[in-house]
C-alpha cells in the first residue's frame, strides 16, 4: 500500500474542513461558505445583502435614537448584535470572494500557491469563528430578553422597532440564514461561546465595581443609579442568586449548541454535503475500479444512491442483511435501485449494521471501535464485477495500492 502525499493525494484524501490547517476540502471553500443549497449565487449573494443592510441600518437608527449615552455598549445586547453585524457583512464579502474564485478555477487561471489553495482565506475563518459564536448567541439572547429580562406575560418596557431587530427578528433573519447556508458547525469551536460569556461575566464586575451605573432612562429604583446593574438578573449586589443565573444561562447555550449541531450535521447528510462533516467516523468503501487501481473513494452513509445494482449484487453479505431490506415499504423501490435508505434510522445506526456485515469478512478488526477503515475493490477482469478484496485501516489519507 502507497500512501499518497502529492498535491494530487490533497486532493483525493478524506475530506475534512480545518479552519487554520490545510485539507482537500479548504479548497472547496467557495461552494462550502459562499453557496446555496436552496438558491443559486446570485441569490444568495442578495439575500445576505439585504440582510446586511438591515442589520447596519438597525446599529445606525439604534446608535442615533439610544438614550444610554456613552454607556451605549454596556448591553450583551449591543455587543451580541455587533458581532452579528460583522458576520453578516462578512459573509457577502466572503460570498463575492467565492464567485470570484469559482471563475478563476473554471477558467483554470488561479495562479495560488498549493498552500494557498487548500488553506482557507482569512475571510473565511473569521466567517466560520463568527457563525459558531453568533447564531447560538442570538438565540440565547432572544430566550433571556423575554424570559428573565422583560418577560412577555410582563413586560415592562416600552417596545420598539429596534428593540424587537435587536432581541427577535434579528434571530428569524439568521435561521433563514442557518437554512440557506452550508456552513459548517463544530462543537470543538463552541469554546469561543463560553469565551465570550466569560469575558462578558468580567465586565460585568468591572461594571459593579467601578459604579458606571446605567443612563438615567434605564434607572432602576432600587440602588444609587450609579450602582444599578446592566441587567437585574446580572446584580452583584447578590452574587449567589448571579452565579445561579449564570450556571443556567450557561447549561442554556450548551444546549443551544448541540441543538444547533445536530441539525446542521441532519441537513448535512440529507445533502451529501460529506467535506462538511469531518467529525463523523464512518465506513468508506471503494467505487468501480477500472484496474488494479483503487477510484476515488465515497461514503455510503452520505449519498442515499451510491452504486450500481451489479455491486450489489456481487458482495451479498454487504448489502443483504434484513436490517436494510423491508419489503412493502416505502423504500422498498430505492432498495431495488441500489441506494441504501440512511435516512430512516439515522447513518449511527447503520453504521453499526455495515461493521456487523463486514464482521465475518474480516474476523480479525473490531470494525465498530475502528471506524476509519478504507475497504477498496478491485476489478477482477472486468469493471462490472468488482470484488472486495481486503480491509485497509487508514486514518488520514486515502490508499492506493
Amino acid at each position: 500500500m502507497e500512501l499518497l502525499e502529492s498535491p494530487q493525494s490533497v486532493v483525493d484524501s478524506p475530506p475534512e474542513i480545518k479552519l487554520f490547517g490545510i485539507s482537500s476540502a479548504n479548497g472547496r471553500w467557495p461552494e462550502i461558505f459562499g453557496a446555496s443549497w436552496l438558491l443559486p449565487d446570485w441569490a444568495l449573494l442578495a439575500v445576505r445583502s439585504c440582510v446586511a443592510c438591515l442589520f447596519v441600518a438597525t446599529l445606525v437608527l439604534d446608535g442615533v435614537t439610544t438614550r444610554d449615552g456613552w454607556r451605549f455598549l454596556i448591553y450583551l445586547t449591543r455587543w451580541s448584535f455587533l458581532l452579528e453585524t460583522l458576520y453578516i457583512l462578512l459573509a457577502v464579502y466572503v460570498t463575492v470572494q467565492a464567485r470570484t474564485a469559482s471563475k478563476r478555477q473554471s477558467t483554470g487561471d488561479d495562479g495560488s500557491s498549493f498552500r494557498e489553495l487548500y488553506k482557507l482565506p482569512k475571510s473565511v475563518q473569521a466567517m466560520a469563528l463568527l457563525w459558531n459564536l453568533t447564531f447560538p448567541i442570538c438565540i440565547m439572547v432572544c430566550i433571556a430578553f423575554w424570559t428573565l429580562i422583560n418577560p412577555i406575560w410582563d413586560m415592562k418596557m416600552r417596545l420598539g422597532y429596534v428593540m424587537v431587530f435587536e432581541h427577535f427578528l434579528n434571530m428569524l433573519l439568521f435561521f433563514v440564514e442557518f437554512v440557506l447556508n452550508k456552513n459548517i458547525f463544530m462543537l470543538k469551536h463552541g469554546v469561543i461561546l463560553y469565551a465570550y460569556a466569560l469575558l462578558y461575566t468580567v465586565w460585568t464586575l468591572i461594571h459593579y465595581a467601578t459604579r458606571i451605573g446605567v443612563a438615567p432612562a434605564m434607572a432602576c429604583g432600587t440602588y444609587p443609579l450609579d450602582e444599578c446593574p446592566i441587567y437585574a438578573v446580572l446584580d452583584w449586589h447578590h452574587p449567589w442568586r448571579t452565579l445561579i443565573v449564570i450556571l443556567f444561562v450557561t447549561l442554556a447555550s450548551l444546549l443551544i449548541q448541540l441543538a444547533v449541531w445536530k441539525c446542521t450535521r441532519v441537513i448535512a447528510l440529507a445533502l451529501g454535503n460529506f467535506w462538511e462533516w469531518p467529525t463523523i467516523s464512518h465506513l468508506r468503501w471503494g467505487a468501480m475500479a477500472t484496474g488494479p487501481t483503487s477510484m476515488s473513494l465515497m461514503d455510503p452513509l452520505m449519498k442515499s444512491c451510491h452504486t450500481s445494482s451489479v455491486a450489489r449484487r456481487r458482495i451479498p453479505q454487504f448489502w443483504d442483511p434484513p436490517a436494510f431490506k423491508r419489503k412493502g415499504t416505502w423504500w422498498d423501490e430505492r432498495w431495488r435501485d441500489g441506494c441504501v435508505p440512511f435516512k430512516s434510522r439515522g447513518p449511527r445506526v447503520h453504521r453499526r449494521r455495515l461493521a456487523r456485515n463486514f464482521e465475518g469478512l474480516f474476523p480479525d478488526h473490531d470494525l465498530q471501535k475502528e471506524p476509519h477503515v478504507v475497504v477498496t475493490l478491485e476489478a477482477q477482469g472486468s469493471t462490472a464485477h468488482p470484488w472486495l478484496t481486503e480491509l485497509q485501516r487508514v486514518p488520514s489519507e486515502w490508499s492506493r495500492n
